[in-house]
């Protein structure tokens, strides 16, 4: 689902690209885990000054249906990092339980992917973005 949130303070318009498909909780493994529903997208603000696209994924846990708590924010770059963990907590998402070992209305380790990116992006710039490392953004993790 491509969408495109509110202006920026900068007045550039960001277009985040969630591909529902990349919105997954948990890790593989043998046990099932409950289902997260997107009832409202993030919605992040672009950064002042970027000139650059970028992507972030957010790792989140969910409990009591609806209550979000980040548990990390990786980014292509730092400038990302604020209005990506921002948008996630604002979001409106809920569990849906499949009998997953987190337990009814709980969600461990789900992942939201987020591109930034100037307009509705192309498929090679869409692809160019997803091919970009990613880099914690907790400070203390970087030295």
């Amino acid at each position: 689902m491509i969408f495109a949130p509110r202006w920026g303070k900068n007045q550039i318009r960001l277009v985040a690209t969630i591909a529902a498909s990349l919105l997954y909780a948990g890790s593989v493994s043998a046990h099932p885990h409950n289902s997260v529903e997107v009832i409202e997208p993030p919605i992040p603000e672009f950064p002042e000054g970027v000139i650059a696209p970028g992507r972030c994924d957010v790792r989140f846990a969910l409990s009591n249906y609806t209550e979000i708590r980040v548990l990390s924010v990786e980014c292509s770059d730092l400038v990302f990092c604020d209005s990506a963990r921002d948008s996630v907590e604002e979001a409106k998402l809920t569990v849906i339980d499949n009998d997953g070992v987190e337990g009814p209305g709980n969600s461990r380790n789900a992942v939201y992917p987020l591109q930034f990116a100037f307009g509705i992006p192309s498929e090679n710039q869409s692809n160019w973005i997803a091919a970009q490392p990613l880099f914690s953004c907790d400070q203390s993790q970087m030295f």
